[in-house]
């Protein structure tokens, strides 16, 4: 029988090549966006939304969220509702299911707030400084929490994603690829 995947954000940067990963290795794949071609394919924010794209799967790739901190602190009140309410709506229509999906959360490095040694370790302290850190902490400690109730879990820390978006030009990444090309010195 073939696996169902819900994966939220199908339509980022992350979400488009994991659904077409996802269907390569032969899993259903049911999306939830706001944007496809104009149209919305659902919204977290909506406990219905969630409700019937939950139905039926054997696990959840959360990866919608307002996704910059420039965004987050652009709109702070956007930013918590997309990121924390949309994952508490995804925990509950997810604890309501008879059998329960598994919930792989996407957060970010920005959990930690400036670090002064490197490599940062998956068990430092977090630090977030900034609402859209402080929405993804939150976002993590309500996926631990959510375990205690039999959800099965887990948390992934994305760090300088990157790929060939339109909105990526001020990035790290593109500024390093190209420093080179203004003969700047890399240090």
């Amino acid at each position: 029988m073939t696996k169902t995947v819900l994966v939220t954000g199908s339509r980022g940067l992350v979400g488009r090549r994991l659904c077409a990963s996802l269907r390569d290795d032969g899993f259903w794949v049911k999306e939830l966006d706001l944007q496809c071609l104009g149209e919305s394919l659902g919204d977290v924010t909506r406990q219905a939304d969630i409700d019937a794209a939950i139905q039926g799967c054997a696990g959840v790739v959360h990866l919608a969220a307002v996704s910059r901190v420039v965004w987050g602190q652009r709109d702070p009140d956007l930013c918590w509702l997309t990121n924390v309410t949309g994952l508490q709506n995804l925990i509950k229509a997810a604890l309501a299911q008879s059998s329960k999906p598994w919930i792989l959360f996407s957060s970010s490095r920005e959990v930690y707030g400036q670090t002064s040694s490197l490599p940062v370790v998956e068990t430092a302290a977090l630090n977030p400084l900034n609402v859209y850190a402080r929405s993804k902490a939150e976002g993590e400690r309500l996926v631990l929490e959510a375990r205690s109730h039999g959800l099965q879990s887990a948390v992934v820390r994305l760090s300088n994603v990157y790929g060939c978006t339109k909105d990526h030009a001020d990035r790290v990444i593109p500024a390093f690829a190209g420093l080179p090309l203004k003969a700047c010195p890399c240090a």
